[in-house]
């Protein structure tokens, strides 16, 4: 390891024997704590090195308080054990963060694996362990147990009194204010235009319980107070809300703001010089701060909602603006755009050429991860040709009677790659929610269907690659076609090049 220090190993090693502190001993020597510490664990180990660390703590500690660090005596109190009810000596700042009455001794502890798991047997550390063991396991039958458990939470209650149910999914809440947002991406307004006005967010008994807290608020308390304040335009006196603070918002009234938005843009052309915000009316060069801040439940879904909508206008700074002979090369079969392919070739981010082809009017296909790893096996064959979304006759699925597609076919390798996201063993997942259960089992069938055709034909080879791997990593991908004894003499010839 190359360091810029001029300090010797003899110096290195004699500092460890000091009792200066670390970062104090790493800057005298010119040594980054990085190269310090990795110095001192190759020589002394990771044991010496904590253990120095800990006195190095100890002696400040003492020194702030004026006694020797041999001599301080930490501030302790007699716990009884919850299970075998011996006393022990606890630490007063440990006890300030632990429930007394749920205490346990380290023997106890240790041998608290009492609670089983209904579905597979495996004994957990109380309730607590069971319950990260259940959120942890994603097959069928905890699954199903899981959404039972769920089910019976609600046995003996009313709905629309006790729990309202989301008429999405079925999903049962005292309130379905996050739940719309994170399991649908719909706001409140969006699901009661869609189910009607009389459709309920909360149960009556949620909401009379916060009619109540509210009602007992002290008089000055909430943003519905108000105070006079005077348009610095107009000179007009209106009510507002008191927490408005002159320097910092915005004081003129609505008929000013108004006219003074139409003299900013009075001349200028939409899309070519701004753009409108569908939702609200509200204008400007790009959108994308505005719907972060006043619209956050459309950012992902804003143009889905507005098909004809443009984001940046054309003629901003910064703003590209593409063609449909710009595209041409990286069409598809199907007649869609492949982004990832665009994006290496023509340099642009995802999203800007995500938002020309939809402002073209042109049907994308964006798979970046999976050319990517595609573009790195690639690279490790020698810069080998592939075709994506490969498929064949010899190849069917057997219920549907349609071909299978692989991510990637390498014809010159007989080598075909399968990448696989996180959908393909974590359930629920981005695409796949809890109700979705009888999908994912028959994607998983479709997986081992595909597997098991490629290993029963002679003079293929298979590669399965997945999202949690580093997929991008030459040398990675190298030791995984390895193990298929006809690749790797092509991965060896490669390398040797």
């Amino acid at each position: 390891m190359r360091t810029q220090s001029k300090a010797t190993p003899l110096d290195i090693t004699s500092a460890f024997r000091t009792s200066d502190p670390f970062k104090a001993v790493a800057i005298r020597l010119g040594l980054s704590p990085n190269t310090l510490r990795t110095r001192w664990v190759a020589e002394f180990g990771v044991d010496a090195f904590k253990a120095r660390a800990q006195q190095c703590h100890l002696d400040g500690n003492a020194a702030r308080r004026g006694l020797p660090s041999k001599e301080r005596v930490f501030q302790e109190e007699d716990v009884h054990c919850s299970q075998c009810s011996s006393v022990q000596r606890v630490r007063k700042v440990r006890i300030a963060r632990m429930d007394r009455a749920a205490f346990q001794c380290d023997a106890c502890e240790a041998t608290t694996f009492n609670t089983p798991c209904p579905v597979c047997g495996l004994k957990c550390r109380g309730l607590k362990g069971l319950s990260k063991h259940m959120s942890q396991r994603v097959d069928a039958g905890h699954t199903t147990y899981r959404l039972a458990h769920e089910r019976a939470r609600w046995g003996g209650k009313l709905q629309d009194q006790d729990f309202v149910v989301c008429l999405v999914c079925g999903h049962k809440a005292e309130t379905l204010a996050r739940h719309l947002g994170a399991a649908h991406q719909m706001s409140a307004e969006d699901y009661i235009s869609r189910f009607g006005r009389t459709v309920r967010i909360r149960s009556t008994t949620l909401a009379s319980k916060r009619s109540e807290i509210m009602s007992h608020r002290p008089q000055g308390f909430g943003k519905g107070d108000t105070k006079q304040i005077l348009c610095p335009s107009c000179g007009e006196t209106r009510l507002a809300s008191k927490f408005l603070v002159p320097g910092t918002h915005d004081f003129r009234c609505g008929p000013c703001k108004a006219q003074a938005e139409e003299a900013l843009w009075q001349g200028k052309s939409e899309p070519q010089d701004y753009v409108t915000c569908r939702a609200c009316g509200y204008r400007a060069e790009s959108l994308n701060s505005h719907l972060q801040n006043a619209h956050p439940e459309l950012m992902s879904f804003y143009q889905k909602r507005f098909p004809e909508s443009q984001v940046v206008a054309l003629n901003s700074r910064g703003s590209v603006v593409l063609t449909v002979e710009d595209f041409e090369p990286f069409k598809l079969k199907n007649s869609k755009i492949f982004l990832a392919r665009a994006m290496t070739t023509l340099g642009y981010s995802f999203r800007t050429l995500k938002r020309e082809a939809h402002r073209l009017k042109l049907p994308t296909f964006s798979r970046v991860r999976q050319h990517r790893c595609l573009e790195a096996v690639s690279e490790v064959l020698g810069g080998a040709a592939y075709i994506e979304e490969w498929n064949s006759a010899d190849f069917v699925n057997p219920k549907t009677g349609r071909r299978f597609r692989f991510d990637g076919f390498f014809p010159d390798h007989n080598l075909l790659v399968e990448f696989h996201g996180h959908q393909h063993w974590k359930f629920p997942n981005t695409f796949m929610k809890a109700h979705h259960l009888l999908a994912w089992d028959l994607m998983l069938e479709r997986d081992q269907q595909k597997e098991a055709l490629v290993r029963a034909t002679p003079g293929l080879h298979y590669l399965v690659v997945r999202e949690d791997e580093p997929f991008w990593d030459e040398s990675h991908l190298r030791s995984r076609l390895g193990q298929s004894p006809q690749v790797v003499s092509v991965v060896l010839m490669c390398s040797d090049k």
